[in-house]
């Protein structure tokens, strides 16, 4: 095997990946104004909480349905 050819090769994967980084959530690509999408942005970070409230008893067994979030007893 050649060592330009591997070099090459991870090259190109490298590329690859970078690209796949760069096509993120961009201000067009959700339909935002750039200055409403900045305050959204400044809003969330001061506020980061990501949780969900979930209505379960903890000593029961149960499932948690992944739409609704809402427990069924498992049998």
């Amino acid at each position: 095997q050649i060592e330009g050819d591997e070099d090459d090769l991870n090259r190109e994967n490298r590329n690859d990946n970078q690209d796949e980084q760069d096509e993120g959530w961009g201000d067009t690509e959700i339909g935002l104004p750039p200055g409403l999408t900045r305050k959204v942005l400044n809003v969330c970070e001061k506020n980061p909480i990501d949780e969900h409230p979930l209505n379960y008893d903890e000593y029961n067994p149960f499932n948690i349905c992944a739409a609704s979030n809402v427990p069924h007893l498992s049998v």
